[in-house]
């Protein structure tokens, strides 16, 4: 029968030792924030709190960075759905591309290497412009809060196309809609037509309709 103020198991002391490590390594990411805010003369909010607490490493890596940056915004109403869709897919290139890329890391040879990976497995000279463009706004984000890190793209010249697609007069919209009305419901010619116009009215990419 144990009495009071009896010694513990080996068992219950090392899960104390356990939490107690955890207690630590959670105090030490708090004083982090609190000492890098102070530091940088930053307000700190408690909403700014809880997302540095659950994004550690994130100051580290820019892979990291990256995605929590998107869900922030997205969460924020910053950016749209698409918008988020679109950004993600930079940010699984660029996954693909490096699992991690430490900020020090960052310089001209890390833009070569990534266009030279883009060229290879992305189609599509206006895509890759794209993600190039996608990385450059979110190490600008990582620039405002203060990380610090050499600029990749500062000698870098990105290239982009001239669409292929012209835009659709107002007299051809006109004349599609009332083509619209001689073809009978269901035909295919009703259904593409149908589409078409209301890809139009609604500001629908080619992407899309595609999906629909």
């Amino acid at each position: 029968m144990s009495g009071f103020g009896a010694r513990q198991s080996p068992a219950a002391e090392q899960l104390a030792k356990d939490y107690n490590l955890i207690v630590g390594h959670a105090q030490g990411k708090a004083n982090d924030i609190f000492v890098e805010c102070r530091l940088s003369s930053q307000p700190l909010s408690a909403e700014r709190f809880l997302v540095e607490f659950n994004t550690e490493g994130s100051k580290d890596d820019f892979v990291s960075y990256f995605y929590h940056k998107v869900i922030q915004r997205h969460h924020k109403g910053e950016i749209t759905d698409i918008t988020k869709k679109n950004h993600l897919s930079t940010w699984r290139a660029l996954k693909a591309f490096r699992e991690v890329v430490p900020f020090y890391t960052l310089g001209p040879d890390f833009v070569d290497d990534f266009k030279l990976y883009l060229d290879k497995h992305v189609r599509g000279l206006n895509t890759r412009w794209s993600r190039h463009k996608d990385v450059k706004t979110y190490l600008s984000w990582a620039c405002k809060e203060k990380i610090k890190f050499e600029d990749p793209y500062a000698y870098f010249k990105n290239q982009s196309e001239p669409g292929k697609w012209k835009p659709l007069q107002p007299d051809e919209l006109r004349r599609l809609e009332s083509y619209y009305g001689l073809y009978a419901p269901g035909t295919p010619q009703c259904r593409v037509l149908g589409k078409f116009l209301f890809s139009c009215k609604c500001e629908l990419r080619l992407s899309d309709l595609k999906e629909h």
